[in-house]
């Protein structure tokens, strides 16, 4: 796929033109892209108050204690949703999944960790960690460029 961008000021307003030589899977599946009204962000809160947070800005997503976190560089706050409905929220972005009870975004993470018993370890950015869960690492290596196996 060849992508033009042509920004200049004599346009009014953003126009997108999709030239292909047939409707294939490529043009249906960016069409379907295109047309998604994804959220950009999930409200938290903290100390009785609640706050918007831009889902660039999450660090870590995880549940603990009957709650569903995010962690962001400078804070945590507790959103009302389950892991499974924040997960489908972020999904398609540089979030993936890492454990049964942790979802992580790529952009976050600082480096992974081969600990002493053989399980990888994500040290994000912020100072958590988190174990990326046996079952999930195959899908981790994948997401992030190394290969699934």
């Amino acid at each position: 796929m060849k992508i033009d961008i042509d920004i200049n000021t004599i346009y009014e307003e953003t126009k997108l033109i999709i030239q292909a030589p047939e409707m294939s899977d490529e043009v249906t599946d960016l069409l379907k892209k295109l047309k998604e009204d994804k959220p950009t962000s999930l409200s938290g809160k903290k100390a009785q108050k609640i706050y918007v947070i831009d889902l660039k800005d999450i660090i870590l997503i995880y549940a603990q204690n009957n709650k569903v976190l995010v962690s962001t560089m400078d804070d945590t706050y507790e959103v009302k949703q389950k892991l499974y409905e924040v997960e489908e929220i972020v999904s398609g972005g540089t979030f993936v999944r890492i454990s049964k009870s942790a979802i992580v975004n790529i952009k976050g993470i600082k480096n992974i960790e081969v600990s002493f018993n053989g399980s990888l370890v994500v040290k994000c950015l912020n100072g958590q960690e988190e174990i990326i869960s046996r079952r999930f690492v195959p899908a981790v290596k994948s997401f992030i460029g190394l290969g699934g196996k």
